[in-house]
């Protein structure tokens, strides 16, 4: 992108009118170039534009006390879509959703482990056909799709998977053949800790925490004011006993979850072993980082008060939060892989804000 030409600057300034349009309901053109600190002749044609394409729309009047009553806006957010393509160990998830991350249709299947990945593909690619027949041509952004591993620095590649037999394989490209839209691949974890930053200001404003992937594998990411600048799938290789690790304790597999049961079914029947071997595992962790501050997610987003609280009794020196996004955290993480990079670019923009 060539900062200096108008059209990249148009092309900027648009995404922060759409982020800043997501983030707080019912703005004004005024409001809005305020906020952003452009002025009211680019804001209006900004918006304008952006009304034209059907993707803002004009939602009311403000109550003022005086004078002429500005007119709000609002994200037409049934107006695009964006497919989420999550791939876990037992099931892979393709949710359609649309400009808000909410989900319109999820259908699942099970990840196969005894074929080939392109076998494997062409199942995942049937359910995402079926999935976009429900919106009309045109309205799909692209998809996001979610993996365990290794992802290449351009997103189209899965370098290495940590649940699946892949090398090298270049998802995007198969993807984006029969879909017929632009695709992304993105690192479960990192994928979690974006999407929480929708859901939870924390993510965004702590200098430095850990968020732990709890679920059918055990990662923990560093991550520092919603920074994603480590991913450690060891972290659920640490050694807990004599030949046994925190994945063996921990893992979904180890709980009694899997292919039909979701762990949040299984934590009211967990022992409390479970409990002090995570506690032991993330005062290491606190000892190597020095980071106080924890946010556990993915399936662990579905952990009962009383659990939540085993483990911090077990580490008064961190503070350990829950995830707010539920079951559902990384179907929304597929989605918010592919918002991002479709719609509202708003990692770009993080990356830039010192520069605006």
């Amino acid at each position: 992108m060539k900062l200096s030409q108008p059209r990249s600057a148009r092309t900027i300034n648009t995404c922060r009118v759409l982020c800043a349009l997501r983030n707080t309901k019912n703005l004004s053109k005024a409001e809005l170039s305020r906020l952003l600190n452009l002025n009211k002749v680019s804001c209006g044609e900004i918006v304008d534009d952006l009304v034209e394409k059907g993707l803002v729309s004009e939602t009311g009047k403000m109550e003022v006390s005086n004078g002429r009553r500005p007119t709000t806006l609002s994200i037409v957010y049934d107006s695009k879509y964006v497919l989420g393509v999550d791939v876990g160990r037992y099931s892979t998830s393709v949710a359609l959703c649309d400009l808000n991350g909410t989900v319109v249709k999820v259908e699942r299947i099970p990840t196969p482990h005894d074929c080939s990945v392109e076998e494997f593909c062409v199942g995942i690619l049937k359910s995402c056909v079926r999935t976009v027949k429900l919106v009309k041509p045109g309205s799909l952004l692209g998809a996001g799709i979610t993996v365990d591993g290794t992802i290449s620095p351009d997103s189209s590649t899965v370098i290495s998977s940590d649940v699946l037999p892949w090398t090298d394989i270049p998802v995007s490209q198969a993807f984006e053949k029969t879909l017929g839209c632009s695709v992304t691949v993105g690192n479960r974890t990192a994928a979690l800790v974006n999407a929480e930053k929708q859901e939870d200001a924390l993510v965004s404003g702590e200098e430095n925490l850990m968020y732990l992937n709890w679920s059918e594998s055990i990662c923990l990411a560093n991550v520092s004011y919603g920074h994603v600048w480590s991913v450690s799938n060891e972290f659920g290789r640490m050694q807990i006993g004599e030949n046994t690790n925190l994945e063996d304790v921990c893992g979904a597999t180890a709980l009694g979850a899997g292919e039909n049961v979701k762990m949040k079914e299984v934590w009211p029947n967990v022992q409390d072993s479970v409990f002090v071997s995570m506690a032991k595992a993330l005062r290491v962790a606190y000892r190597i980082t020095g980071t106080t501050a924890v946010i556990i997610g993915g399936e662990g987003a579905t952990l009962t008060e009383p659990c939540l609280d085993a483990i911090r009794e077990r580490c008064p020196a961190l503070r350990i939060n829950r995830s707010c996004m539920g079951d559902r955290a990384f179907i929304k993480a597929s989605a918010e892989l592919a918002l991002d990079r479709f719609f509202y670019n708003s990692s770009m923009l993080e990356d830039m804000k010192d520069w605006m």
